[in-house]
């Protein structure tokens, strides 16, 4: 076992426990019959827009400039088109009056924590299986070096005797 795999462990533990917490309180916390739909639905596009977030900001060697690239597009994307597409419902969302009722609270708690969860979950597997793949390739690469040392040497040893 990699000295790596606790951390990742402990990571998607906490963010696992999080999540069904999280579950809980959307099945919960229902005012009327179309709640949990919409409350599941919200959740549901929090941990895909997380979890992109977290594969964009946690790119393996090589992928740096691809990356940087589909963030500069993504983010071209979110602040021009989709932003004018839904400011009229921003600017709803974020009035006092409507903000801190209940139900659209804790719909705001739910998305963000729904995606900061999955920007953790997603961030930590990719970095973490990313630094033990590299560990067990230094480690295949050691093995294979001496191996191949012991070959000549027992090639040498052939040599010598016949």
């Amino acid at each position: 076992m990699s000295n790596f795999e606790p951390n990742l462990i402990i990571a998607s533990s906490a963010v696992i426990v999080l999540y069904v917490g999280a579950l809980r309180l959307a099945f919960r916390f229902q005012e009327k019959s179309h709640d949990l739909p919409i409350n599941l639905a919200l959740m549901l596009v929090g941990t895909c827009v997380g979890w992109l977030a977290g594969i964009l900001v946690t790119p393996y060697e090589g992928q740096e400039t691809q990356f940087s690239k589909y963030a500069a597009g993504l983010g071209l994307f979110v602040s021009g088109y989709l932003v004018s597409k839904v400011d009229a419902a921003i600017v709803h969302v974020l009035k006092p009056e409507v903000l801190f009722t209940p139900i659209i609270g804790f719909r705001v708690l739910l998305t963000i924590g729904s995606i900061a969860l999955a920007l953790v979950l997603a961030s930590s597997i990719r970095f973490y299986s990313h630094t033990c793949v590299q560990s067990v390739n230094k480690a295949s690469e050691v093995v294979e070096d001496k191996i191949k040392s012991e070959c000549k040497r027992v090639v040498l040893i052939l040599d010598k005797s016949a």
